[in-house]
């Protein structure tokens, strides 16, 4: 390996927040566990979040699902989540009643609750169509429409 990408490969990476972002506020994400599959978190501002999933497995690139941990809440704080990347318009589903089920844990991990229909303390706010496109090559240039699922939690009392 020749020494300037050694020594470019070897530098700390030094990411820098805007000075007005408290980051003792930010959550902390982890999908490092059985079926977890958050691939990236991008900080909006600090009460709302993009997140991007990974893949489903055996698909063509869709994402149909969402599975991860939320970490560094405080309670009774909102928090707003916009997943990007969801393959099929969820709006029939949710429209129709469908919930998003969260369950709280203690950071000790002393308290579990059990799962639960998130009715009372997540509100699905939005859905919209985007186009991503992958290349900006000729030949590969046909974009994929993905749906954006939005939505806000409230963190529970512990």
């Amino acid at each position: 390996m020749p020494s300037e990408l050694y020594s470019y490969l070897s530098k700390d990476i030094q990411t820098k927040l805007p000075n007005y972002v408290n980051q003792k506020r930010l959550l902390q994400f982890d999908s490092n566990f059985e079926s977890g599959n958050l691939d990236s978190v991008y900080l909006v501002n600090e009460v709302e979040y993009n997140l991007l999933c990974k893949t489903d497995t055996n698909t063509k690139g869709n994402t149909y699902w969402f599975y991860f941990k939320v970490l560094n809440w405080k309670p009774k704080e909102m928090a707003t989540f916009n997943l990007l990347n969801v393959a099929r318009d969820l709006m029939p589903f949710y429209s129709r009643g469908m919930q998003i089920w969260t369950r709280t844990e203690s950071s000790n991990g002393r308290f579990k609750s059990e799962w639960q229909c998130s009715n009372n303390n997540v509100t699905v706010l939005s859905f919209q169509s985007n186009e991503i496109l992958r290349s900006k090559k000729k030949e590969y240039a046909c974009g994929r429409y993905y749906n954006t699922l939005k939505f806000k939690c409230e963190f529970p009392e512990v």
